[in-house]
């Protein structure tokens, strides 16, 4: 299908399909007409070549002809700066233009990538992930690989799959946007912005559709809520390699997805299985109001990257550059399911970086936002820190009390369902996580569960109840 350029009033740049209906206004714009035989009214039954305004059906003929195909340039992905590749073996940067790289590339601004030192640019990166209080020494590892993962994939040094960007942390406004957005900027790109809509027309499936379309490398679902359950997403994380996108009024496209990076945020994701296998889970803790964030010359982080685009953008082709010149080498690394992907960056991060291992901790984040169970418990245990209640004992009634004030949704409860009914769901939930255990981890936490006997004053009876208890891991 025949796309064409267009620029959004931000400046960024894009892809849109060409309907006949567009492809007409765009010849009566440079006034140009088609041949077309009419009848010659001075010679009743013979017909005349004239030149005519270009019917729908005639322009719709032209964009399906072999002619449009072969003479107009393919092109995959539109990208905002260089991109670093390799050619007969020795590394090339691609500037501003047309390229013929990895199935067609329009890069729209060429401005020259200054040449870093590898150390320099390691402490540089670090330095962007200082502020941040990532819940393991694994989440920040995955974080310096977010930054260097884009690279790599328009590069095409990594071909295979890569993970789903997830930025979860455990309240709001805690800088989980933020990173990802960071990332884009050393991109000098602007992320194609998904919000969750519910079935129909609008739908999160329809919108990504639009984003494919675009051909825009980062596509980001912000502020996800509830279950996230995309075939289309899945399929583009983890398919063929194509995904047929469905437009409204525009008709479908096969779409490349090997181009795409995709970020979602969340302070508490749910996924599926699935999805959970196709994602890299970076976590990150609020810093406290008295915490004192770096200042930078420019004004914030973000407006300093933007000031300084070139050089971090030089950063991360050193840290490729080193990769690459120690022979693209890889780790042994196999928990995760995109073995190319994991042992890549496993090795830089370790390697160039030296940070902790790329999947330290990350199974259990797996685990748990796969888990509507345990993406509970969290959300339980955060509002119970957030209200100063750590070490206390909770029961069934106090932890529905305690969901209902902080409108935290009880898994599998029905919209109707009464105070009874979301008490006795909070037992079974907890009977089936403490079904073979009296203490479990979850993201930092640990639930300790007891049983004492209390007295009900109206019954006159005392029955066997059970506790729950929240500390922090490591806590006395």
């Amino acid at each position: 299908r025949v796309r064409e350029l267009v620029q959004a009033e931000d400046g960024t740049h894009s892809l849109d399909l060409v309907t006949p209906d567009d492809f007409r206004s765009r010849l009566e714009r440079y006034d140009r007409t088609v041949g077309g035989f009419r009848a010659d009214h001075n010679n009743p039954g013979d017909y005349v070549l004239k030149e005519v305004v270009c019917s729908k059906d005639i322009a719709g003929a032209l964009l399906e002809t072999i002619d449009a195909r072969e003479l107009l340039p393919p092109i995959q992905s539109v990208v905002a700066a260089p991109i670093i590749t390799e050619a007969n073996g020795k590394l090339v940067a691609l500037g501003k233009g047309y390229h013929p790289h990895n199935g067609g590339v329009l890069i729209t601004k060429g401005e020259t990538v200054p040449e870093v030192d590898v150390d320099e640019a390691v402490v540089s990166l670090l330095e962007v992930l200082a502020d941040y209080d990532f819940q393991t020494g694994g989440d920040r590892s995955r974080a310096a690989a977010s930054f260097i993962t884009p690279a790599l994939r328009l590069g095409g040094f990594i071909r295979e799959d890569i993970p789903l960007d997830i930025a979860e942390a455990n309240v709001s406004q805690s800088g989980k946007t933020y990173r990802q957005k960071l990332i884009c900027a050393v991109y000098g790109e602007h992320p194609y912005v998904v919000t969750r809509r519910e079935g129909g027309v609008g739908s999160l499936d329809e919108s990504l559709c639009q984003a494919f379309v675009a051909g825009r490398p980062f596509i980001m679902l912000e502020n996800m809520r509830g279950q996230i359950d995309s075939q289309i997403l899945e399929s583009a994380l983890r398919g063929m390699g194509y995904v047929t996108a469905r437009i409204p009024h525009k008709g479908e496209i096969q779409i490349d997805t090997t181009r795409f990076m995709f970020q979602l945020t969340s302070n508490g994701v749910e996924t599926t299985r699935d999805l959970a296998n196709r994602s890299a889970i970076i976590r990150i803790r609020k810093r406290p109001m008295e915490y004192q964030f770096h200042q930078w010359p420019d004004g914030d982080l973000f407006d300093h990257i933007t000031a300084n685009q070139a050089h971090y953008l030089g950063c991360v082709f050193a840290i490729v550059r080193a990769w690459h010149a120690a022979g693209r080498p890889t780790t042994s690394e196999t928990r995760h399911d995109f073995r190319q992907w994991t042992r890549t960056l496993d090795w830089i991060v370790r390697e160039v970086f030296k940070l902790a291992p790329l999947m330290d901790g990350h199974e259990a984040a797996q685990e748990r936002v796969s888990n509507p169970a345990l993406t509970w418990l969290r959300s339980v245990a955060l509002a119970i820190e957030a209200a100063g209640e750590l070490g206390q004992d909770f029961s069934a009634t106090k932890l529905y009390e305690l969901g209902e004030e902080h409108g935290i949704e009880i898994p599998g409860l029905r919209e109707a369902a009464d105070e009874v009914q979301a008490r006795q769901a909070i037992g079974r939930i907890m009977a089936k996580l403490f079904r073979e255990t009296n203490a479990l981890a979850v993201e930092g936490f640990t639930v300790t569960r007891i049983e004492r006997d209390e007295y009900f004053a109206e019954a006159r009876v005392t029955k066997p109840v059970k506790f729950y208890t929240f500390t922090r891991e490591g806590a006395q």
